[in-house]
Parts: C-alpha cells; sequence; structure tokens
C-alpha cells in the first residue's frame, strides 16, 4: 500500500507535510512509513485510513460508488460480504449481524464503509455502559448533549433518525454489550432499531450470535441479513502478495501461514508482506528463506 499512498500524494499535489497534518502525526513518521521503515502500528492505521478516505469516492445520494482501490482487504471475499451487508441493511432499513474472528478484517471494512454519508459507527468495550452507549451515539451524529435520563435521550436519537431518514448505525464489538447480566445495553438497541427509521449492523466475534439467540431472543427475530467471516483463501493471498516476484516455495508458505486455521488472518498476512518488502527491497526473487526470516521478526 506504500507505493500506492506515494502515487495518490504525487497525482493529487498533496506533500508531505500537508499530508501529515491530515493524518495529525509527524512528517517524519509519514516520511519513514512511506520509504519502508517500521512505524508503530497505530501511526500505520491512521496513515493508511487517511488514505482510503481521501480515495473513497461519494456517489449519487451519498451511496458508495464502486471502491476506489481494488489491493488488499478490500477487494477479498469477506470484505465484499461485509461491504454488502452494510449496504443492504442501510438500502432496506434492516438489521444485520456480521460475525468473523479477530483480525480478520471485519473492523476495517467496516470502518470503510462508514467513510460513507449518513453511517455511524460505534466501537464497543466491556467497561461500556448504557449511558455510554447512548453518549456514544449522540457524539457519532454530532446531537447536543440534553439532560435526562437514558430513556430521554433515546427519545432524541430515535427522533433525529426519523427526521434523518437513510441512516445506518454500525455497532462494532457488539458481543462485549452482551452478557447474562447485561442485556440493557443491547436492548437500547433493539427500541432504536424498532422505532427509528435506521439500518442497523451488530458485528462482533463468531459466539455473537449464539449470545443475541440466548439472552436477547426479540432481537434475534429481526435479524434480515448476516455474514460470518472465513478468512483468506489461497487465489486471495497470491493476489495480494503479487506486487513481488516469489518463488513457489515461499509463495506457498505465505499462503499456508495466512489461511492456516490457528492463527491466519489478513493482520498477519499484511505485516509478514511489510517486513518482505523491507528485507528483499533490493531481491528481483523472494525465496522461502526470506519469507521465513521476515516471519521470524513478528510474534502471533
Amino acid at each position: 500500500m506504500r507505493n500506492e499512498i506515494s502515487q495518490f500524494l504525487e497525482k493529487q499535489g498533496i506533500n508531505r507535510t500537508a499530508f501529515a497534518k491530515m493524518v495529525d502525526i509527524n512528517r517524519a513518521t509519514v516520511s519513514q512509513y512511506l520509504s519502508g521503515a517500521e512505524v508503530s502500528p497505530a501511526a500505520r492505521e491512521k496513515i493508511e485510513e487517511k488514505y482510503l478516505e481521501l480515495s473513497f469516492e461519494e456517489g449519487e445520494n451519498g451511496k458508495m460508488n464502486s471502491v476506489a482501490t481494488t489491493r488488499g482487504l478490500l477487494h477479498t471475499r469477506d470484505a465484499q460480504g461485509v461491504i454488502a451487508i452494510c449496504q443492504s441493511c442501510q438500502d432496506y432499513i434492516g438489521l444485520g449481524m456480521i460475525t468473523g474472528r479477530s483480525d480478520f478484517g471485519k473492523s476495517f471494512a467496516l470502518k470503510f464503509y462508514a467513510k460513507g454519508a449518513k453511517v455511524a459507527y460505534i466501537e464497543c468495550n466491556e467497561s461500556m455502559t448504557a449511558r455510554d452507549l447512548v453518549k456514544a451515539i449522540e457524539r457519532r451524529l454530532s446531537l447536543p448533549h440534553i439532560m435526562g435520563s437514558v430513556n430521554d435521550r433515546m427519545d432524541n436519537i430515535k427522533e433525529f433518525f426519523n427526521a434523518n431518514k437513510g441512516y445506518l448505525l454500525i455497532i462494532d464489538e457488539a458481543d462485549k454489550l452482551i452478557t447474562k447480566y447485561t442485556q440493557k445495553k443491547a436492548e437500547i438497541l433493539r427500541s432504536i432499531f424498532d422505532q427509528a427509521e435506521i439500518g442497523l449492523v451488530l458485528a462482533g466475534e463468531p459466539a455473537l450470535g449464539r449470545m443475541i439467540g440466548t439472552y436477547l431472543p426479540r432481537l434475534a427475530n429481526r435479524v434480515a441479513f448476516k455474514y460470518d467471516l472465513g478468512g483468506l483463501d489461497a487465489d486471495e493471498v497470491v493476489s495480494y502478495i503479487a506486487e513481488r516476484d516469489f518463488d513457489e516455495k515461499a509463495s506457498a508458505e505465505m499462503v499456508r501461514r495466512a489461511t492456516n486455521d490457528r492463527c491466519g488472518c489478513f493482520r498477519l498476512l499484511s505485516r509478514t508482506m511489510d517486513n518482505v518488502k523491507r528485507m528483499t527491497e533490493d531481491e528481483e526473487l523472494v525465496t522461502l528463506e526470506m519469507v521465513q526470516k521476515a516471519s521470524s521478526m513478528m510474534m502471533y
């Protein structure tokens, strides 16, 4: 992706200093990233997300046109599945559920879709209370804070959605909201969905579907769209690494690492590929030994 970003910035006439200000990190970090040097995962994510945001094109009525980039995660079966669920829920005011293991790229695709018009993305955590959830939604919608109970503030959110039709609310890490003893938070979402003109997507770990079915059957009965991420397949891995020339054994090792049941995922593939490119910058052919060395530099 580094080369793509460099080419994009050059084409748009955006220098590194200006881009660094957009990303809100220092210019040296941007330069290190673009030159192939190691930067922190947080800095890398901010740079790549800003690039995706800048290259994202908004279509008629705010709907997504064809994705501006076809590389990496965004052209995989899973990413397209996530995007299709989001689009269907937004178009048809439906309830969707997206589940998948960590690092399969679920959140990346959801955040990408959330760059579009009338999409509110919320990422949950275990410590979030019902009041915290309502506050997060208010912030995403830029609603003024009002005094009152959770129910009063929920009514304000519902009024906003009903007055501004066409919204999609994405709740990522939704499984962290639901336990036997903390159903109220998910009931807030059911109430908003039932009484407001919005689409709703709940995303989380594979256990999310079972948890909703067990503790929130009234919500489970409303699910109209569902997608379970399956991880990368061999063809997707080969396509992703095609920018470099891998010998047969090296290519097979990259496929094995990215698709194995224990820890294979897009994040692992992406990090391995970055290490390979750094180590083999002057090499014409990537060998198995190079891949193994690049892999040894990382922890699962």
